[in-house]
């Protein structure tokens, strides 16, 4: 298997929503906390992914943060999702730190 780290898109939607599925139907946590995002209006979802790399449109008490896909190039399906936050709020710097991922 080949992999590479992509920004999230939208030629990747259906694969996205499916590992969302089913990390709900294994009943696992969504980690990173962006896979707990409403994905209905997908382009809606990018966007905010891009305005909070950026530091717009933040959760209280979220830092920006850069979101990736692990993508399995050989099967063009997205494998695993990763969060980059760019500084720590005093709560991340004791829990989380600057990566999450699932």
């Amino acid at each position: 298997m080949s992999i590479e780290l992509i920004k999230p898109s939208i030629v990747y939607k259906d694969s996205y929503i499916s590992v969302v599925q089913e990390f709900k139907t294994a009943g696992e946590p969504f980690v990173p906390w962006v896979m707990e995002l409403p994905y209905q209006d997908f382009e809606g979802l990018l966007t905010l992914l891009e305005e909070n790399e950026r530091g717009i449109n933040l959760r209280v008490g979220h830092a920006p943060h850069s979101s990736y896909w692990l993508l399995d190039t050989d099967r063009k399906k997205v494998v695993g999702v990763s969060n980059f936050r760019h500084t720590l709020t005093p709560y991340l710097e004791k829990r989380g730190g600057h990566i999450g991922y699932g």
